[in-house]
C-alpha cells in the first residue's frame, strides 16, 4: 500500500516480493539507490524513516511475541547456562529414556534444543532493540535542526534498550511459569493504566476522534514492555515514572515467581539477581546516553558552560533547568549537518506531502510519520519546524 501511494505502478512485481516476505529488503535496496543517486535530502531522510518505522512495525508484531515465547520456554524447563544439562526438562528425560545410550542421546538432544532457543531469545531482544534504535535515529534525522546521533550513541542505546527489556520479558516469563494465566491479567491492567496515561497527555499526533482513540490503545499495548514517546516537550518525567512503575512490577513479579521469601538461598537468588542487574545496567546505558551522548547533551553543555563564564552558578551547582530531551530548545551547533550538498530542507518537500492539504485530509504515510518524528499533528507547528532555514 504504500508502494502504491509513492505512485509505483509494478503490482505484480510488488506482489512477489512480498509474499516471498522480501518487503523490507526492497525498502533497504531503495534507501541504498536513493543515496547513491544522490537525490534531494528529504527524500533520503524519508526513505529512512520509511525503513525504519516498517521494522519497528515489523518487529513489534513478529519479533516480540516470539522473544516472550522463546524466554518462557526457557524458564518452565528451568535452563540455566552454567549447568544446562541439569534442567527441568532434562531430568524428566531420565525417566522416559532407556537404554541409558538413549537416554544420553535424549538428553544431548534436548540440551541443543535448549542452547538454540536462549540463542534465538537473544537475537530476538537484540532485533527488537536495533529496530528500537533505528527508528529514534529515523526520527532525529526527521527533524530539521537536530544532529547525528554517534555511533557510541547508537550502541549506548542498544544496550539500554536491550537490558530493559530483557528484564521485563524475563519476569513476565517467570510469572507466567509459577501462576499461569494470571499473568494475561497483569498484562490487561498494565495495558488499560498505561493507555489512561497516553490520554491524560493530550497527544495530538492523531486528530481524529476514533483514531486517536486506536492510536493510545495500541501505544498503550506497546507501553507494557516499552516506553516510546509520542508527547512533544520535555519527557524527562514521564520516562521516569515509567521506569520506576516497570522497576516495582517487574520486582513484584520475579519476588511473586520465585521461594525467595520462604527459601532463602544463594540458587534462589540468582534468577532476581539476574533480573535486577539487567534493569540497572539497561537503566544505566539509559542515563549515560542522555547525560553524554543524546545529540543536544553537547549543546547544552556548551550553553551552561558560558553562562558559568558570565558568573551564573549552573554548573557548579551541576545541576540545569533544561531537559536533556526537551526539544523545543534553539542551540548553536557544534556538530556538521547532515550532508554538506544539502545543508537544509524541508519536511514538506518529499513526494505526499500533500501540499496545502497536510494535515487531517491528508492520508499519505508520510504524512504519518512526519507526525510521529515531530512528535504533533498541528499543521502550524509542523509548518513552523519544517521550514527550511537559510544557510549562512
Amino acid at each position: 500500500m504504500w508502494y502504491r501511494a509513492d505512485g509505483e505502478q509494478r503490482t505484480c512485481h510488488l506482489l512477489i516480493i512480498h509474499t516471498l516476505h522480501l518487503g523490507i529488503f526492497k525498502r533497504l535496496w531503495d534507501c541504498s539507490v536513493c543515496v547513491w543517486r544522490a537525490q534531494s535530502q528529504a527524500q533520503q531522510v524519508m526513505q529512512q524513516v520509511d525503513v525504519a518505522a516498517l521494522r519497528l512495525l515489523d518487529v513489534l508484531l513478529l519479533t516480540l511475541p516470539q522473544a516472550l515465547t522463546h524466554t518462557y520456554v526457557l524458564t518452565a524447563a528451568e535452563f540455566s547456562l552454567t549447568s544446562p544439562g541439569q534442567s527441568a526438562l532434562t531430568t524428566r528425560l531420565h525417566g522416559y529414556c532407556n537404554p541409558p545410550d538413549i537416554n544420553c542421546v535424549c538428553v544431548c538432544v534436548c540440551v541443543c534444543v535448549l542452547w538454540s532457543v536462549a540463542l534465538c531469545s537473544g537475537v530476538c531482544v537484540l532485533s527488537l532493540s536495533w529496530a528500537l534504535v533505528l527508528y529514534s535515529r529515523a526520527c532525529c534525522l526527521a527533524r530539521p535542526g537536530h544532529l547525528l546521533m554517534l555511533p557510541a550513541a547508537l550502541l549506548c542505546q542498544l544496550l539500554w534498550r536491550a537490558g530493559l527489556l530483557s528484564a521485563r520479558f524475563a519476569s513476565l516469563a517467570l510469572f507466567a511459569r509459577s501462576f499461569g494465566c494470571w499473568v494475561f491479567g497483569v498484562v490487561g491492567c498494565h495495558w488499560l493504566i498505561a493507555a489512561l496515561w497516553l490520554v491524560s497527555q493530550q497527544t495530538d499526533i492523531c486528530v481524529g476522534q476514533c483514531a486517536w482513540r486506536a492510536f493510545n490503545l495500541v501505544l498503550g499495548g506497546v507501553h507494557v514492555f516499552l516506553f516510546l514517546n509520542v508527547k512533544d516537550g520535555p519527557s524527562r518525567y514521564r520516562m521516569a515514572g515509567f521506569y520506576t512503575v516497570m522497576l516495582l512490577e517487574n520486582a513484584t513479579l520475579v519476588l511473586a515467581a520465585s521461594n525467595i521469601l520462604t527459601e532463602a538461598s544463594w540458587e534462589s537468588l540468582t534468577v532476581p539477581t539476574a533480573v535486577l542487574c539487567s534493569f540497572l545496567l539497561g537503566l544505566t546505558f539509559l542515563l549515560v546516553y542522555y547525560r553524554f551522548l543524546h545529540p543536544k547533551s553537547t549543546e547544552i553543555s556548551h550553553t551552561l558552560h558560558h553562562r558559568a563564564q558570565a558568573g551564573s552558578t549552573c554548573l557548579d551547582q551541576g545541576d540545569s533547568s533544561f531537559s536533556l530531551a526537551d526539544k523545543s530548545l534553539t542551540l548553536p551547533s557544534l556538530r556538521p549537518p547532515i550532508s554538506s550538498s544539502h545543508p537544509s530542507f524541508s519536511l514538506l518537500e518529499h513526494p505526499g506531502s500533500c501540499g496545502a492539504k497536510a494535515g487531517a485530509e491528508c492520508r499519505h504515510h508520510h504524512w504519518l510519520l512526519v507526525r510521529l518524528a515531530l512528535k504533533t499533528g498541528d499543521p502550524s507547528k509542523i509548518g513552523r519546524v519544517s521550514r527550511p532555514t537559510e544557510a549562512s
